[in-house]
């Protein structure tokens, strides 16, 4: 039986190269960089982190693909604990999809070891175990995994990223916030109008409702890409998330359903406007997120 515990030692730069290889000098290595959330089964590693995350070390996971294995390094540019692992060693790579997330499990024939990703850098990390061409890659939704190493990576996204500890009906972003974001940026979207196009009056009607709904489209859509805010929900400490909190890549479709004719009247009639109802999209209470991320252990 496997154990989940934590075995590898950190390893010294001569006892990497012996143990799994080293390339030429101007050869490229193999390596994925700040992709990964790393959860357990280096001892080094938890010695290196003593009792933090690497966020809080403003640390990163580096994976070098070897000719005869695998290095695991975390370094933050200053300071570095890196160990090794060969082919052979490895039983089996295991990427295992949740909700909000995945956990890769790489299991050896002494322990399995633990990374978390999110669900955008989890292509990166699959692209990167295929192109080392020596690795089976198994993606399977019932492969056990730990409630502790659950939690660990729960934790920490719950910390740094946007995804949602708790039901999202508590952190919601109130109707009066919302209306106040809607007040604050149409006001913002007429003054950019009356900046760009001061001619109003000697403009036909079509003209003036044309380039008005085209900049309103430019300033959501611009602001709630880049930044998932608009001047409005920054005033009001407020945010567009995904269903589960993770970014959303809907943002087009969210800002499309704004000129629907009526849209901010939609809110009067269900607890969703439609820009938010048709992206799957939520407005979060910055705020009231933090409150709840306090209370986690």
């Amino acid at each position: 039986m496997i154990s989940s515990t934590d075995s590898m030692d950190a390893m010294t730069r001569s006892e990497i190269h012996k143990k799994v290889g080293k390339e030429w000098a101007l050869a490229d290595d193999i390596v994925l960089t700040s992709q990964l959330i790393y959860l357990s089964g280096i001892t080094g590693f938890n010695t290196y982190l003593n009792g933090k995350d690497q966020k809080d070390m403003d640390s990163v996971i580096r994976i070098k693909g070897k000719p005869r294995g695998i290095v695991f390094k975390f370094t933050n540019g200053i300071s570095s604990v890196a160990t090794a692992i060969t082919y052979q060693e490895i039983t089996d790579i295991a990427i295992v999809p949740f909700e909000s997330y995945y956990i890769l499990k790489v299991t050896t024939t002494t322990t399995a070891i633990y990374f978390g990703s999110d669900k955008e850098s989890i292509f990166n990390v699959i692209d990167f175990l295929r192109s080392l061409k020596r690795i089976d890659i198994i993606e399977d939704k019932m492969i056990e995994v730990p409630k502790e190493i659950k939690g660990r990576l729960e934790t920490f996204l719950y910390k740094h990223t946007d995804i949602l500890p708790i039901n999202i009906e508590t952190i919601k972003a109130s109707k009066t916030k919302r209306f106040l974001n809607y007040s604050i940026d149409l006001f913002m979207i007429s003054l950019l109008y009356m900046l760009f196009f001061r001619d109003i009056e000697s403009q036909q009607t079509s003209s003036v409702a044309f380039q008005s709904l085209t900049l309103q489209f430019l300033y959501y859509f611009i602001l709630e890409y880049v930044f998932k805010t608009t001047v409005g929900k920054t005033l009001t400490q407020t945010k567009v998330v995904g269903q589960d909190g993770s970014k959303t890549n809907n943002i087009f479709l969210r800002t499309l359903c704004r000129i629907i004719p009526f849209e901010p009247f939609s809110f009067l009639f269900g607890p969703k406007g439609w820009h938010d109802h048709f992206s799957e999209t939520n407005v979060i209470d910055i705020k009231l997120r933090k409150e709840q991320i306090s209370t986690l252990k």
